[in-house]
C-alpha cells in the first residue's frame, strides 16, 4: 500500500510530515508510521523549494518538532506511553506539557479528523 500523509507539524520554515504505511505479514495487515523532515526556502529566482539540510538553529527547532511528532505517532499507533518508555529506555513527556510550545502549528490531512494532541 502507498504511504498516506497523516499530519504535518511546522515551526517557521521547518516541518515534519508523518506518513502511514501498511503491509501484509502472516495474513494480517501491519501499519506503521514514519516521518520526513524538511526546510522550505526560496531560491534566487523566487521559487519555493525544500531542503533536507539544516543549520544549528533549524536543528533546535526540529528537535521540538520531533518531540511533538513522537507523541502524536504514539497516539496514532495506539501504544500506551509506559510501553514506549520501556521500549525506548527513556522518559517521554506528555503531549500536554509540549502543547504549550510557542510557534508550532499542526495540520492534519486525515479525512476522519485530527488525532487528539
Amino acid at each position: 500500500m502507498a504511504e498516506k500523509r497523516v499530519f504535518i507539524l511546522s515551526d517557521g520554515a521547518n516541518s515534519v510530515a508523518c506518513f502511514r504505511s501498511s503491509t501484509q505479514k502472516d495474513g494480517k495487515t501491519v501499519d506503521w508510521h514514519s516521518a520526513v523532515f524538511s526546510r522550505s526556502y526560496q531560491d534566487t529566482s523566487g521559487e519555493w523549494k525544500r531542503s533536507s539540510y539544516f543549520s544549528l538553529y533549524d536543528l533546535y527547532r526540529l528537535r521540538r518538532l520531533l518531540d511533538l511528532a513522537i507523541d502524536k505517532m504514539i497516539l496514532l499507533d495506539g501504544r500506551p506511553n509506559g510501553e514506549m518508555r520501556t521500549a525506548l529506555g527513556e522518559s517521554i513527556c506528555s503531549s500536554e506539557s509540549r502543547s504549550e510550545t510557542v510557534g508550532v502549528s499542526v495540520s492534519s490531512t486525515e479525512s476522519t479528523g485530527e488525532v487528539p494532541f
